[in-house]
């Protein structure tokens, strides 16, 4: 393949990737949860505000928060001015990644690694989200870029200082980059060992920047939150710890799930196992040609499971079901994608170079596979609008009538009160519900405060589902039960149910008769998920604190 073609298909792949991900930017729908909720922290803040613990349990880098209230100030509140920010990035990841993929795997390589990081729906969603995963994949892709070019051979000072300062304000954008530049440092001391490089004062003095520019910003990040909100994350993500010393052959089992969900959630490969098999025969092969290399890119990897086991960042990849596009829990580690994609792809590479006809016909299959699912996954369902509002603000528009009230699950309180201004009603027709974990039947007393008022809309987003008691469903079925159904829009994510409490007689027994006290089981705990997201439980339900 000569030089102009191989650019030629580059910039084809190149350009694939970018229209995808403008696709996501402009046609996704309403902020969902989380956005909502660092939207409302950065409006609502003045930039040295920011610097100080977030409202509603949220964690975001500070230098994250601070181009987000640069982009509302310059543009508006709006939600595209909120993503920006991603898809500059997102955007930006294409290029750097290509450079990266062809110090590590040659020409011909980095272009089968290009097409898959193009068409990979983690990057493409999360280029049009107001969060800062997406800047994550962008500064791994820079830092392991200028690391493995002055990792391959005794660079000038220069370079190292460079990378020492790009690393020093890329900790402020990306907490994980500081897991990248661990890697490095776990790179340049196999460098070091293997005498390919010698231990200069620019390698230390770079070093030096990471840890004293990464120190406080570990520090701000671990005092980011209220006791209880410490208390929520730990509970959110108390299945990402290691557990050492295991005490069970589940725990004992922990570190190869998680490393089998690194497949699953944060890359996204519908066939796991096959992308389990391929990682493995990628690092063999780096590991006999690169292994300096290979101590850079799956350094990061091993930094992480210490900090798990140390409690101080979740390696927690999503194991059972599938996301299409969006990961999980493992969005936290979305970091950790361009190593995995070279990883992945340096084990497809392996079979397609054996002389052996078998596995090289088994290495185009796994290739068509690797690249094609996540592909079709694109077309279809690229733009994914997770909790899009847009048809429940559509029905209310036309369907709306004086008297009508709104009642709000307290699931869609953060996208809510960011829209607020759009819902047509006064604040006297407005019902705020509370947070009643695991005391579900609180929200059906809630409702029945509505009998015999007249038309009530009850929006419900991002219902819960907490030991086979799925709050959504519950509520739903209680208001089919007691009132009228007028009608019914939105998806299963974020609906709005409109019924007429008109006719509705009031309980003939008090409430507590009606729906009794709930279970008292030894799982319906504050343990398993306390969140609320972000709205911390109401009067009535089982204390948390």
């Amino acid at each position: 393949m000569t030089p102009a073609r191989r650019r030629t298909i580059a910039l084809a792949l190149g350009s694939a990737g970018a229209l995808l991900r403008l696709w996501q930017y402009f046609g996704r729908g309403t902020l969902w949860i989380d956005e909502a909720a660092i939207a409302r922290n950065v409006l609502g803040r003045s930039p040295a505000a920011l610097l100080q613990p977030l409202d509603f349990a949220q964690i975001a880098p500070k230098g994250f928060l601070l181009v987000e209230k640069l982009a509302v100030d310059t543009f508006g509140a709006s939600d595209r001015a909120l993503r920006l920010y991603s898809i500059l990035t997102a955007l930006a990841a294409l290029p750097l990644f290509y450079a990266l993929a062809r110090r590590v795997l040659g020409e011909r390589g980095a272009l089968l690694a290009f097409a898959l990081f193009a068409v990979l729906g983690r990057p493409i969603y999360y280029a049009a989200e107001a969060k800062q995963y997406g800047g994550d994949i962008f500064f791994a892709c820079l830092l392991l870029l200028l690391a493995v070019r002055i990792l391959a051979c005794d660079a000038a000072p220069r370079h190292w200082l460079r990378l020492g300062v790009l690393g020093a304000i890329a900790v402020w954008f990306s907490q994980p980059a500081l897991f990248i530049l661990a890697g490095v440092g776990l790179a340049l001391a196999v460098a070091v060992i293997r005498r390919r490089i010698p231990l200069r004062w620019p390698a230390v003095v770079a070093c030096a920047l990471w840890a004293v520019s990464g120190a406080p910003s570990v520090w701000l990040t671990l005092h980011s939150l209220a006791p209880h909100e410490q208390a929520y994350m730990r509970s959110f993500w108390r299945d990402g710890f290691w557990p050492i010393p295991p005490h069970s052959l589940r725990e004992l089992a922990w570190p190869l799930v998680n490393l089998y969900g690194l497949f699953r959630d944060p890359l996204g490969m519908p066939v796991t196992a096959l992308g389990v098999a391929l990682f493995v025969l990628g690092v063999v092969a780096l590991a006999r040609r690169q292994p300096v290399q290979l101590a850079a890119l799956a350094g990061a990897i091993v930094v992480v499971y210490v900090a798990s086991a140390l409690r101080i960042f979740p390696f927690d990849a999503t194991v059972k079901g599938f996301n299409k596009v969006a990961a999980g829990n493992g969005r936290v580690l979305l970091f950790l994608l361009p190593s995995l994609v070279l990883l992945v792809t340096a084990g497809v590479i392996e079979l397609l170079a054996s002389p052996s006809r078998s596995l090289h016909r088994v290495g185009l299959a796994s290739a068509a596979l690797v690249i094609g699912a996540p592909l079709y996954y694109a077309l279809t369902g690229v733009p994914y609008s997770p909790q899009d509002l847009r048809p429940i603000l559509a029905a209310m528009r036309a369907h709306e009538a004086p008297g009508d009230r709104l009642y709000v699950y307290y699931g869609g309180s953060q996208p809510f009160e960011w829209y607020r201004s759009r819902f047509p009603f006064a604040d006297d027709h407005l019902v705020r519900g509370g947070c009643y974990r695991p005391a579900w039947r609180e929200y059906l007393r809630e409702l029945d405060a509505f009998r015999g008022t007249g038309r009530v809309w009850v929006m419900i987003v991002h219902p819960a589902g907490i030991n086979g008691i799925h709050e959504g469903g519950t509520i739903e079925a209680y208001l089919g039960a007691v009132a009228p159904r007028v009608g019914r829009w939105g998806a299963k994510d974020a609906f709005v149910l409109l019924h007429d409490f008109t006719r509705v007689p009031a309980l003939a027994r008090p409430a507590a008769e009606w729906h009794p006290p709930p279970r008292r089981l030894p799982q319906d705990t504050v343990s398993l998920g306390f969140a609320c997201t972000g709205v911390f439980p109401g009067p009535g339900a089982p204390n948390v604190r």
